[in-house]
């Protein structure tokens, strides 16, 4: 058996977290609604008229896919073979799915996603600036 490489896997939990939040952005433009609304009405004007939450969501789920299914600018930004830079980025993404109703599901994927980026960080893992290409350490599976 193999080892587990949690970088490998944090980016198909985050990658599925970002498709889940574009999605649950386009049915928040067909049904707005804030997840906090039971507490307080005062947050209904960022999802209509003007659906500012749901852009928000949308942006962010796709600059997330953009950074885990990296474009070549984004791999060869220096900070990105650092497991706590895509962690930190999870967390900030996670904030407006947290807040928009349709989008809970992708918040807690991220935080998910975020733990194993920790985990793959305290094993001393880096980040292959190609998806899916091993490093030489990751190759060796000693």
């Amino acid at each position: 058996m193999g080892k587990l490489i949690k970088s490998h896997l944090a980016r198909l939990i985050s990658l599925s977290a970002a498709s889940y939040q574009a999605i649950a952005a386009l049915y928040g433009f067909l049904w707005p609604k804030v997840f906090w609304d039971f507490t307080t009405k005062s947050m209904d004007s960022a999802v209509s008229p003007i659906p500012y939450l749901q852009l928000a969501n949308f942006v962010s789920a796709g600059a997330v896919m953009a950074w885990e299914w990296p474009i070549h600018s984004c791999a060869q930004l220096r900070f990105y073979v650092y497991p706590q830079a895509h962690a930190v980025i999870f967390l900030v993404a996670a904030v407006p799915a947290s807040l928009l109703y349709q989008g809970t599901n992708a918040a807690l994927y991220y935080i998910i996603a975020a733990a194993f980026y920790w985990w793959s960080c305290y094993e001393g893992e880096i980040i292959s600036p190609q998806p899916w290409r091993c490093t030489e350490e990751e190759s060796s599976w000693a």
